[in-house]
């Protein structure tokens, strides 16, 4: 997964009064997901219903992953192989791989299939990192997207966010993607 040029703004309503976005708790964010934020229309309720599996990572940071991961392209292929709106690695595409499109053929290149997917693996990466940002300090937030970039075992390694320049980059953008009003 790589760091691209963030040029859709990812929005969110609601938060507390006087600032962008409601923290809660260890890296949850509040917010629901704009439209507009959505390159296609068509997508706007999978990526609802993917940032509704898990509190932790809502719409909104659904939305900044596929934008950060793709730039929204279900048809995108990494020079690492990742694939896919949501820029899965072959190897893990199975374990979360579901036939949310309803086409018979689940795809790392369907858009919905990616969307939901990455939901999936997302809240995986959120139960299996809960223990370290508890002991860390770390967001839980924070550890998954680190680990969704460089790997459960990269964060494990690294106690945190491995120091990776594209996995700082890559978690610090998605944070500050999803939060903008």
């Amino acid at each position: 997964a790589g760091v691209m040029s963030l040029s859709v703004g990812i929005s969110v309503i609601g938060g507390a009064a006087g600032s962008s976005v409601q923290q809660v708790g260890t890296g949850l964010l509040a917010g629901s997901l704009k439209a507009a934020a959505v390159p296609d229309p068509a997508l706007v309720p999978w990526v609802q219903k993917a940032g509704s599996l898990c509190p932790t990572f809502p719409a909104s940071v659904i939305a900044a992953q596929m934008q950060t991961e793709s730039g929204w392209n279900p048809a995108a292929v990494s020079p690492a192989g990742a694939e896919g709106i949501a820029q899965f690695m072959p190897a893990t595409w199975p374990v979360y791989a579901q036939d949310d499109a309803g086409d018979g053929q689940p795809s790392p290149l369907n858009a919905i299939d990616g969307i939901m997917a990455a939901g999936r693996y997302e809240c995986a990466l959120v139960a299996q990192e809960g223990e370290l940002a508890a002991s860390s300090g770390v967001p839980v937030l924070s550890l998954a997207l680190a680990a969704y970039n460089a790997s459960p075992q990269a964060v494990a390694a690294a106690g945190g966010i491995p120091p990776y320049p594209e996995t700082e980059s890559y978690v610090a953008s998605i944070e500050a993607l999803s939060t903008r009003k």
